[in-house]
C-alpha cells in the first residue's frame, strides 16, 4: 500500500502540491482566507478529481510483473469467474460486525463559508472552471477578484 500512496503522490498530488505552494509563495493563496479557499476549491477540485480518475484508470489496467503481467482488473475478474459465489458484489467490503456508519466514500471537503452569501447570479458571474489545467490559474485569479468585488 505504501507503493500505491507513493505513486498517487508522484503521479497526481505532487503536481497540485507544487501549484498550490507556488500560489502561496507568490502571495496569490492565503490558506487562512476563506475567499482564497472557496476559489481554490471551485477552480481546482474538478482538475484534482479528473487527474485522480486518470490515475485510477491507469493503475487498474497496468501490468503486474509478479502476477504474470495481468492487471489488477484482470486479476479481480479472473478470481470472480473462478469462484463467483465467493463474493457477493453488492455486499463486498461490508463488515456486518463492524461499527455502523453512514459515511460516504472518499474525502470530505468542508464547505467554505465566506462573509457574503453568494447568490446563483453571483456564481454565474464566475469564469467557468472547466478549462485546461494550463488556464486554471487565470480562472482562479479572476474568481478571487470577483468575490472581493462582491464583498465591497
Amino acid at each position: 500500500i505504501e507503493r500505491l500512496w507513493r505513486d498517487v503522490y508522484a503521479g497526481v498530488l505532487d503536481l497540485f502540491y507544487t501549484i498550490f505552494m507556488n500560489l502561496e509563495n507568490d502571495g496569490l493563496l492565503n490558506p487562512d482566507d476563506e475567499v482564497h479557499l472557496y476559489a481554490l476549491q471551485r477552480c481546482f477540485l474538478p482538475h484534482v478529481q479528473k487527474h485522480l480518475q486518470y490515475f485510477q484508470d491507469g493503475w487498474n489496467h497496468h501490468k503486474l510483473r509478479t502476477e504474470g503481467n495481468q492487471s489488477p482488473i484482470q486479476l479481480w475478474l479472473s478470481h470472480e469467474l473462478q469462484d463467483p459465489i465467493q463474493v457477493d458484489a453488492m455486499q463486498y467490503g461490508i463488515d456486518w460486525a463492524g461499527p455502523c456508519g453512514h459515511h460516504e466514500p472518499g474525502v470530505v471537503i468542508p464547505e467554505v463559508q465566506i462573509q457574503h452569501q453568494l447568490t446563483q447570479e453571483d456564481v454565474e458571474r464566475f469564469p467557468d472552471p472547466d478549462v485546461p489545467l494550463s488556464n486554471v490559474l487565470e480562472v482562479y485569479r479572476e474568481t478571487v477578484r470577483l468575490i472581493y468585488e462582491m464583498l465591497e
